[in-house]
């Protein structure tokens, strides 16, 4: 039996600034987030792939997909947490 599977997570990066929001059509927070997906073999062997960025606004909820920040661009690494991107193994070494 071969244990794989796929999780998508989603992190918070923090306040952008006040926008237009398209849906309700008022001027209101928006938020930057992160979600990453995370794959995996036997739950050791795992690799992170596929990062995208999203703003979000706060009062409806309502999120669209944005390019990379300026800082990110032109980085081939993946974020996440330690686990999700070196794999489980590299915390027994």
């Amino acid at each position: 039996m071969i244990a794989r599977g796929s999780a998508t997570r989603i992190v918070p990066l923090g306040y952008v600034g006040e926008k237009e929001c398209w849906a309700c059509r008022l001027r209101r927070g928006f938020h930057l987030f992160m979600s990453y997906r995370n794959t995996h073999l036997f739950y050791v062997f795992a690799s992170t792939t596929e990062r995208r960025f999203y703003e979000r606004c706060s009062l409806c909820r309502w999120s669209y997909e944005i390019d990379p920040p300026p800082e990110e661009r032109g980085q081939n690494r993946c974020g996440g947490a330690y686990g999700d991107r070196y794999s489980r193994v590299s915390l027994l070494l």
